[in-house]
């Protein structure tokens, strides 16, 4: 290399400026540089909205072409979702759908309660008579 500079291989590292399109791999390469070092939590939609887009249709990509991609590409994008899926937040609040599933759980015994309270105050009634008639 007479000029002094390394020359990185088209496949694994991320080319220069204006050398073509990317490779997957250097595709791989920059989003995982990319959230290695800018902080997604600067804004709550990163982590919520783009980066579930992004990995769907990394996923979409992958299984689209499937057939055409070598396997060690294949591990390296695999590898890649996995990193973007650790990032992704969901977009509700877990202690919000906690709190509805033990009100729907209550309101549920609550209802059921109170039918099993009816059918008693219902068949003491129906003693009371009974016996009155007797």
């Amino acid at each position: 290399m007479a000029s002094g500079a390394t020359d990185q291989d088209d496949s694994t590292g991320v080319g220069n400026v204006g050398d073509g399109h990317p490779s997957l791999t250097q595709i791989c390469n920059i989003i995982v540089f990319l959230l290695d070092t800018v902080s997604i939590e600067t804004y709550i939609e990163t982590s919520s909205e783009h980066l579930p887009t992004l990995f769907q249709v990394m996923v979409t990509s992958m299984t689209q072409h499937l057939d055409t991609i070598p396997p060690e590409v294949l591990t390296t994008c695999l590898s890649t979702c996995r990193k973007v899926l650790a990032r992704v937040q969901p977009a509700w609040n877990v202690w919000d759908v906690t709190e509805k599933l033990n009100k729907s759980k209550l309101d549920s015994l609550s209802e059921h309660t109170d039918v099993a309270k009816l059918e008693t105050s219902t068949d003491v009634a129906k003693e009371a008579t009974e016996s009155e008639l007797s």
